[in-house]
């Protein structure tokens, strides 16, 4: 009996699961907007510029827009592109495109891993070196990051060196020591925006940390590099909220995406303003 139940109910599954979506439609309006997506997506799709890019590069565009807009959509297509390469395939742009893909959905673990494999492979890729720090000061292991540190500033890269020593600074509450430093990232001929706006948000943070009055202005010229970037958003929308400034957050992510970081944001500020989109939220 209990048998022939479960095979009606089985029978039945599809049915119930499709009774719970809301009916198909075809619309019948070619204007009509059924999904907004992320800046950037289009010129990602091989129409727009007639020739497809090789896989791995695809895949590292969409992980670069979904780190931009927090756009989870882009990372999840980027991972099933990632794992039709081999399990075995160990060449540097693969170990650099899965550690940039594992860094990003939070797998620390494997990232660390992989980045790894990139150093013992080449111990002069300070991009790598790089990454293995910010995740090693996520994780509080601070004896790695300084090792990591020492090595790019005296035989590898003396600026990513810079930059890492202000990454230690602030985290250990050294403001003073991590503003000097970035100030003289910042004063360099650096022509890479998406760096120049890392460290635009870290001289922000270390502003907001030390209670400075600038830091409103850090977050401003990060912006205006990249005005929809999620990373920079959140972090300018934690300062307003540390400060006291619940309804400036609300303005600043009226047009953000919606990115789960930003809506948390968003909820938190309502809340603490007693805004009527609190509940909503």
């Amino acid at each position: 009996m209990l048998r022939w139940l479960v095979s009606i109910l089985l029978m039945l599954l599809p049915s119930l699961v499709l009774a719970g979506k809301p009916p198909a439609i075809v619309p019948g309006d070619p204007a009509l907007i059924l999904e907004r997506l992320p800046s950037g997506y289009a010129a990602l799709e091989p129409s727009a510029s007639g020739k497809p890019a090789p896989p791995l590069t695809h895949a590292v565009q969409l992980l670069t827009i979904a780190s931009r807009t927090g756009d989870a959509r882009l990372a999840a297509r980027a991972d099933a592109m990632l794992s039709r390469f081999p399990a075995n395939d160990d060449s540097p742009a693969v170990l650099r495109a899965r550690a940039f893909s594992a860094q990003h959905r939070h797998d620390f673990a494997a990232a660390l891993q992989l980045l790894d494999k990139l150093i013992t492979k080449d111990p002069r890729d300070g991009d790598a070196r790089l990454s293995r720090i910010q995740l090693q000061l996520v994780q509080g292991r601070l004896d790695r990051a300084r090792s990591d540190c020492g090595s790019l500033a005296l035989g590898v890269d003396s600026d990513l060196g810079l930059l890492c020593a202000a990454a230690i600074s602030l985290r250990t509450g050294n403001t003073d020591a991590a503003a000097a430093m970035t100030d003289r990232w910042l004063a360099g001929a650096k022509t890479d925006p998406e760096t120049r706006r890392y460290v635009l948000v870290m001289r922000a943070e270390i502003a907001s940390r030390a209670g400075s009055a600038d830091a409103d202005q850090w977050f401003q010229q990060a912006l205006a590099l990249a005005p929809g970037d999620v990373r920079t958003l959140a972090a300018y929308a934690r300062h307003l909220r540390a400060t006291g400034r619940n309804r400036a957050v609300l303005t600043l992510l009226t047009d953000a995406s919606n990115n789960d970081g930003l809506q948390l944001q968003r909820a938190l500020a309502a809340l603490a303003a007693h805004d009527p989109s609190a509940p909503a939220l």
